[in-house]
């Protein structure tokens, strides 16, 4: 069993140990959530059984300012992951970060809070 984590450029020096399994970091810098979405088989594929997915994407999709297409984008991303995979599926989420403005950050805090709901 592996635990595989994709996302953009955030997760590049990733580094992962987990006990007793394999783990892999996909790395798609400047990717949107689309591009997860059709990179996601490929990187999947790589690996055997994969017991737990992390997906880390969405920074690069707030500066569009279409927050509902991409919490379409994102929506379908999740049901292609959980259709394809029995694994647990993990989504991180565009995390808010202050030092790129006051704007992105509300745009990214109120994204996130609508993930957690």
């Amino acid at each position: 069993m592996s635990v595989v984590i994709i996302g953009d450029s955030i997760v590049r020096h990733l580094k992962v140990t987990c006990s007793g399994s394999k783990s892999a970091v996909g790395c798609f810098p400047g990717a949107r959530v689309l591009d997860i979405s059709k990179w996601f088989p490929v990187a999947l594929g790589k690996h055997g059984n994969v017991g737990t997915v992390v997906i880390h994407t969405g920074v690069n999709d707030i500066s569009s300012h279409q927050s509902e297409a991409f919490k379409e984008h994102l929506r379908s991303l999740l049901d292609t992951v959980k259709k394809r995979t029995k694994a647990r599926v993990i989504n991180l989420g565009p995390l808010p970060t202050y030092w790129r403005g006051s704007e992105m950050f509300s745009r990214l805090y109120m994204l996130h809070c609508w993930l957690q709901g």
